[in-house]
């Protein structure tokens, strides 16, 4: 065993101890739901996945244990509670027991949660002027967050710290003698096995029998119980260990994938199954700025992607209507992780609660979409002429300032030799300059080029031509020629372009040109501006204009010409 293994044994056997001298102190009763109640914390780490290690141990000895997130020193720390106790005395006691042995015991006072609503800000007190109020159209969001693809044995690993209350969203659930009304993860495993970690962890498994698709719903050591349709899950209340300090997390797959707000299991007639988290627009919102904006941008533009991605989210609620959710948590849609990733950005948090209910308006009433990019290489893309959508307030715009849509102002890119022109010569002035994606370039061999342009159904044989036949004003192809040694071939439309050559990730945008390397062509280089597909707000813009001392609602003029933040009550 190596040092570093002797530590962590050390560690655990002090753990267990105090934990032992613990369950000797006397814990004066159950509080009442008025009471001040008193924890103490065992263990601090960085990430939740070890915090569940820790509480697991504990659990599998037979002791109540909790895990509660906490920002110290601007960093996020998962805490690992014991307790808790109606008096302080106890607490106090072991807090002297865990210093007397080295380890930095703290005790913490968990008061009852407060009910109320949340605080709204004056449209004046920030700064929008006179704008219109209107409510919302939901109040909660359902995300697709997982795929799991028919298989003989498909299933979901989930778990949680607090009890997780099961329910059957269709009717005709049957079991092991229980109704999943009511049901608890902990009740899964009967009174006989109960303890402080029965139905920590559950795993669902989809089964298709004669009636049609269904789930079946297991914790250790449980016979399970079978549902047939949806399953859902939330967090229910903790009898146990009431009133636990900070929020509590449902984690999918694995412990350090943690989500907020209830999920849903749903069986696929072709054996699969679709997990689901509902979750309410703003909490939807943390995941998503982490993501796709990033915790260490400007607060200003942080503040401008959530303006934006919260208008996109409430304007594409019915995406994925047939799928049985709103959104997916890709870039299809807007990437969104859970709640893990803005747990250590607390600028994140504030960006939400700070724009609470801003939208994007357009004549008056809340726009239906505002898309938004990495880089828009120098100038944003018409939806009319990219995807076929005239949104007014989606034009064409400079990313530079002063940046006009009058399309006078944009750079004329009709050609091939002035869209090579444009990527070779690089605006300094634009706020993307230099950008990740700003410019780019990748090469592919002649094996490469087969094997990604036969998945899309390119006659076999080497590739002799690449040529772009159509271009938007922006320069982003629309229409590309394959030419090979047994025909020709076409692809049709911005990211079918992109996806054929490699992935959105390689070809970073449409605006490319293409040369031939060799005679006949041994490879085939691509060179390019911008990433994403260039509509609406270019993000690298953003996080420019916000060091510049913008402030979020002249990046979103700036990116949406004739639109103005409105505010939506929900």
């Amino acid at each position: 065993m190596n040092i570093t293994s002797t530590r962590w044994a050390l560690r655990w056997l002090i753990l267990l101890a105090l934990a032992i001298a613990l369950c000797l102190a006397p814990r004066g009763g159950a509080a009442s739901s008025g009471d001040d109640l008193f924890w103490v914390v065992v263990a601090s780490v960085d990430r939740y996945e070890k915090a569940w290690a820790v509480a697991s141990g504990l659990w599998d000895s037979g002791y109540e244990a909790r895990i509660s997130p906490a920002e110290v020193n601007g960093s996020v720390r998962f805490r690992v509670l014991i307790g808790p106790w109606a008096e302080r005395t106890p607490a106090q006691a072991l807090r002297e027991r865990l210093a007397a042995t080295g380890r930095d015991g703290l005790w913490l006072l968990a008061t009852k949660p407060e009910q109320g609503a949340v605080r709204e800000v004056s449209p004046q007190a920030r700064g929008l002027g006179q704008v219109n109020i209107v409510p919302g159209p939901v109040r909660e969001i359902r995300i697709g967050i997982a795929t799991i693809p028919a298989q003989e044995g498909s299933s979901i690993v989930l778990g949680s710290d607090r009890p997780i209350t099961i329910g059957s969203v269709s009717a005709g659930s049957t079991g092991s003698g229980s109704a999943t009304a009511g049901l608890t993860s902990a009740g899964l495993v009967g009174a006989d096995k109960a303890g402080p970690g029965a139905g920590r962890v559950l795993c669902i498994r989809a089964v298709v029998d004669e009636t049609g698709p269904g789930l079946v719903c297991e914790a250790q050591g449980s016979r399970g119980v079978y549902v047939r349709g949806t399953i859902s899950m939330r967090l229910g209340p903790d009898p146990a260990v009431p009133h636990v300090p900070g929020e509590a997390f449902i984690w999918v797959g694995q412990p350090g994938a943690i989500y907020r707000g209830r999920l849903e299991i749903i069986p696929r007639p072709d054996g699969g199954l679709t997990v689901v988290n509902i979750i309410g627009i703003d909490d939807y919102l943390l995941g998503v700025l982490s993501s796709e904006m990033g915790p260490t941008s400007p607060f200003e533009a942080l503040c401008a992607q959530a303006v934006v991605s919260r208008t996109e989210a409430l304007g594409a609620t019915a995406r994925h209507s047939r799928e049985g959710f709103d959104l997916c948590a890709t870039t299809h849609c807007q990437v969104y992780s859970g709640a893990w990733r803005d747990l250590a950005a607390p600028n994140v948090r504030k960006a939400v609660e700070a724009t609470r209910g801003e939208v994007l308006f357009y004549a008056g009433a809340p726009a239906k979409s505002a898309k938004f990019h990495a880089s828009c290489g120098g100038v944003t893309e018409s939806p009319k002429e990219l995807w076929g959508l005239d949104v007014p307030y989606m034009q064409p715009v400079l990313c530079k300032p002063g940046g006009s849509p009058a399309l006078d102002s944009l750079p004329d890119l009709s050609s091939e030799s002035l869209v090579s022109a444009y990527i070779d010569s690089p605006d300094q002035s634009v706020y993307c300059y230099g950008s990740n994606g700003h410019r780019w370039s990748i090469s592919h061999t002649q094996s490469t080029l087969v094997s990604l342009l036969a998945a899309v159904g390119a006659p076999p044989g080497n590739v002799l031509e690449i040529r772009v036949d159509e271009r938007t004003g922006r320069g982003a192809a629309k229409l590309v020629t394959v030419r090979t040694s047994r025909g020709e071939f076409q692809i049709a439309g911005e990211y079918a372009i992109r996806n054929a050559f490699g992935g959105t990730e390689v070809i970073r945008s449409g605006v490319f040109v293409v040369r031939a390397v060799g005679d006949p062509p041994h490879s085939f280089e691509f060179r390019g501006a911008g990433y994403g597909h260039g509509v609406g707000m270019c993000q690298y813009g953003a996080r420019a204009m916000a060091r510049m001392g913008y402030d979020h609602a002249a990046v979103v003029r700036h990116y949406y010409p004739g639109a103005e933040i409105g505010l939506i009550s929900y």
